[in-house]
């Protein structure tokens, strides 16, 4: 027997970002990912080592006022994805690593992000580990 992570949802929220901090920051696109190595740069939603992604996108306009102008904004900074099937079952990981990816466009600010995992721990046979890891 071999023990493996069922992962059932994943939490991403944007860390640190001030978005009517900088006047630069009119427009963000922030990418995240989660996947079973390290990544140079943010994959395509169909390549086989990604788990999970996350696009955030944030648009602010000007207002006029009596003093010239303020900013309005919609911004949307948690979002939880849901990996389960329906039934309760959620992504069987079977390596020991998982990395997070993370790139921005539009702001001046450091891309960060923070993600949880809600997982929980599964016995799989030895047959059962060889399958996954293929």
């Amino acid at each position: 027997m071999a023990y493996v992570v069922e992962i059932l949802k994943v939490k991403w929220s944007q860390a640190g970002l001030d978005p009517l901090a900088d006047p630069c920051d009119l427009s963000i696109n922030h990418w995240m990912q989660l996947t079973d190595y390290p990544q140079t740069e943010i994959l395509l939603k169909n390549e086989v080592s990604l788990i999970d992604r996350m696009e955030m996108f944030w648009r602010a306009w000007l207002q006029p006022g009596a003093g010239g102008g303020g900013a309005s904004s919609i911004f949307h900074n948690e979002m939880i994805h849901d990996l389960t099937d329906g039934a309760g079952h959620g992504l069987i990981y079977p390596f020991a690593k998982i990395s997070v990816g993370v790139e921005s466009a539009g702001t001046t600010t450091p891309s960060r992000a923070n993600c949880t995992l809600i997982y929980r721990v599964k016995k799989v046979t030895v047959n059962e580990l060889f399958y996954l890891r293929q």
